[in-house]
């Protein structure tokens, strides 16, 4: 076993001589209340009934940090609470090998190994679309595959696809999502140790429209409804009463079906021409921007959720001070002034996705310094660019911020993009200290073998199933 396997590699990590060969004989020991957790994981990964040792708690891991030894006869667990336990055996299970020295089998061998543990930062967190052309076995899998990485936040933003039933105007009737599928990826990424985060589009991107396909899922089929956004229909329409009332009776639906969530996604990013119809002409954007958004978090702190908010409509538009991390597709001025006005509970998401062209000795993402010193909660969101994953997780571990949002949008296939996001990212976002050491292909095989065990999982057979290659195209 190599730790490059690993992924996210532990942080301290020794092996010594011998292997322990997973079995009903072998013996697990942790603290007593983890007894039947222990036990349904070890016949979950490799279909074993082991014996089960109780220790004392006199060694104790702090909060976020696991340990574990594996001897010949022995595995010892030490984790203070479910989180902690399910992050150690999420590392055990990639270390296990199936047996040496037989054709077939299905025994599975551990390295005898010390290992200690714990995260960089709070917040690692992936953003996944649902889109009309997302199939339901291609979201589950990039679920599991998150998880099984130790990423603990899934955001699933829908585009079109949340099956509304009081608003169904709000869906692509043909493509509409399946409340039974949403509530069994909900249910399965608690058992797995990942929080899956709601995500819709209450600013710009209304309400999940596309720009580069010229869809509109309430316009196209319901023109009536068109009182209810800018005259192109990209943005809500913010002096219109009933935007909000449609808005959280939205909001409500998505609340009852993910229950309790700690983060609510509303978007906020790209809202081209807003407040340009006749009625919010007459307006302060600030004013109604900042109404508008105390309006929602009022809304969200009814169920418990913090919002999460995309930066960019909020970052003065100052091509000097923010260089080429300003986004200038906007014909107006950002109502950047409302940023002190607005709760600092609020979650920026300052998304960026290549690194700026600027100074070499300059500080790199300046815009996470802004939100942060402004008393903001603070994540990154890189993309593809693997200079920007890097170096944004690291400004998160640096800065103290709270972590890193990997968005995938529509590159989900291929091997390629799945080692960003599946081996650099979460490598990254676990250990800030950590850089890429081998080669581009090996760390490829890593990742294809953690689909590998994914399919194995879900008991996936199909061609089109298997593997990180799927018919999904936008």
């Amino acid at each position: 076993m190599h730790k490059r396997l690993l992924i996210p590699v532990p942080r301290e990590l020794s092996f010594r001589p011998g292997v322990h060969l997973l079995s009903d004989h072998s013996v697990f020991a942790a603290c007593a209340s983890q007894r039947e957790r222990v036990l349904e994981l070890a016949e979950r990964y490799w279909n074993i009934h082991p014996e089960f040792r109780e220790i004392s708690a006199e060694e104790k891991t702090a909060s976020g940090e696991y340990a574990f030894s594996i001897e010949p006869e022995l595995i010892t667990l030490r984790a203070p609470s479910e989180e902690e336990l399910l992050s150690a055996f999420k590392t055990l299970r990639q270390m296990a090998e199936p047996e040496r020295g037989v054709m077939s089998g299905s025994s599975y061998v551990l390295p005898c190994a010390e290992v200690r543990d714990a995260p960089g930062v709070p917040f690692r967190g992936i953003h996944l679309c649902y889109f009309p052309e997302t199939d339901e076995i291609q979201l589950e899998k990039m679920v599991r595959m998150a998880a099984a990485c130790k990423f603990n936040y899934a955001v699933i933003e829908f585009w079109g696809t949340f099956p509304y039933q009081r608003h169904p105007e709000f869906q692509w009737e043909e493509k509409r999502g399946n409340r039974a599928f949403l509530r069994k990826l909900i249910d399965l990424g608690r058992d797995l140790g990942i929080t899956l985060i709601p995500q819709i589009n209450l600013l710009g991107h209304a309400p999940g429209a596309s720009i580069s396909t010229a869809k509109h899922v309430v316009l196209d089929r319901h023109p009536e409804y068109g009182p209810l956004f800018e005259p192109d229909g990209w943005s809500w329409c913010l002096s219109n009463p009933a935007v909000r009332q449609i808005q959280k009776e939205l909001i409500a639906e998505v609340a009852e079906l993910f229950g309790p969530v700690p983060f609510f996604h509303l978007g906020f990013d790209e809202a081209f021409n807003i407040a340009t119809c006749s009625e919010c002409a007459k307006h302060s954007l600030s004013e109604l921007m900042l109404a508008h958004i105390l309006f929602l978090h009022d809304e969200l702190a009814k169920y418990g959720s913090r919002m999460i908010l995309w930066h960019d409509m909020f970052l003065d538009l100052d091509k000097e001070k923010w260089g080429d991390l300003v986004i200038q597709d906007r014909n107006g001025a950002n109502p950047s002034d409302i940023l002190e006005k607005l709760p600092c509970d609020i979650l920026m998401a300052v998304w960026h996705y290549n690194p700026p062209q600027t100074d070499p000795s300059a500080p790199l993402w300046p815009t996470a310094d802004h939100f942060a010193s402004l008393g903001f909660h603070t994540v990154l969101c890189p993309w593809t660019n693997e200079q920007g994953i890097l170096t944004m997780a690291r400004k998160a571990a640096d800065r103290g911020l709270d972590g890193i949002l990997q968005t995938t949008w529509n590159a989900v296939c291929g091997a390629s993009a799945m080692r960003k996001y599946f081996f650099v990212s979460a490598n990254k976002a676990w250990n800030s200290e950590w850089q890429p050491e081998t080669g581009f292909a090996d760390e490829m095989l890593a990742v294809n073998r953690m689909f590998r065990m994914i399919t194995q999982e879900m008991h996936l057979t199909k061609y089109e199933h298997l593997g990180c290659v799927s018919r999904f195209t936008v």
